[in-house]
């Protein structure tokens, strides 16, 4: 499975060895795994055989049953902090939209190296949260935003490829490397005519990416390989 194969435009250094550890196993894998239509392209500079390139979206398995909780949380932002996921910038647009509405949410952030949460507990957050910002400046497939949608919460999301194939257009989307631009989506994504509409599309467009589809296609092209 290829995730996320260049990250230097995002400000992250990978060490030559990492760099050529990885052509050297993609041109060698008889297959190779993409879970976005961007990181499919990105591979196909590497793997010129396209019969070994395979389109596999990662799922989610379904939540179970919970009572509905109110929406009363924090702005929530998922992941660790190397440089990719532009806390920085984010933390910034945070006290400008605060100026504008000084009632705004507060920002918790989720993730190595402060703040570890068990899954139940990211779940509860996602279920409680105002909403969910991820303003990555660089994303393979973007796992925080599908469970953001299928909690059924507002989600505020970088201009990236990868977020589009996700969300389509149910998300305020931003420049990432803007911070004025973030800010204006932290206050536009607590409009309520916005935020109902968020939490009434996510789950239906989550539902399109299964667990057990994923699963499936694991199997199918594992099973293929085992039968040469």
């Amino acid at each position: 499975m290829l995730h996320s194969p260049v990250a230097a435009a995002a400000g992250e250094r990978t060490p030559r060895w990492r760099r050529l550890a990885t052509r050297l196993s993609l041109r060698a894998a008889s297959a190779v795994l993409a879970p976005s239509q961007f990181t499919l392209h990105l591979a196909r500079a590497l793997v010129h055989d396209p019969r070994r390139l395979h389109h596999v979206p990662h799922g989610l398995p379904p939540l179970d049953a919970a009572e509905p909780a109110p929406r009363d949380g924090p702005l929530l932002v998922l992941g660790d902090d190397r440089p990719r996921k532009n806390r920085g910038r984010v933390a910034a647009a945070h006290v400008l939209a605060a100026r504008e509405r000084p009632d705004l949410p507060p920002l918790r952030f989720v993730g190595p190296p402060h703040d570890y949460v068990d899954e139940a507990e990211k779940r509860r957050q996602l279920q409680r949260c105002r909403a969910v910002v991820q303003c990555s400046l660089f994303e393979g497939f973007g796992l925080p935003v599908l469970e953001a949608m299928q909690a059924g919460a507002p989600l505020v999301c970088s201009e990236l490829a990868p977020f589009r194939e996700l969300v389509a257009d149910d998300a305020v989307f931003v420049d990432p490397r803007d911070i004025r631009d973030i800010a204006a989506g932290l206050l536009r994504v607590l409009e309520p005519a916005v935020s109902a509409r968020l939490v009434a599309a996510g789950p239906r467009r989550a539902a399109a990416f299964p667990a057990g589809a994923t699963a499936r296609r694991w199997r199918e092209i594992h099973t293929r390989l085992v039968a040469r």
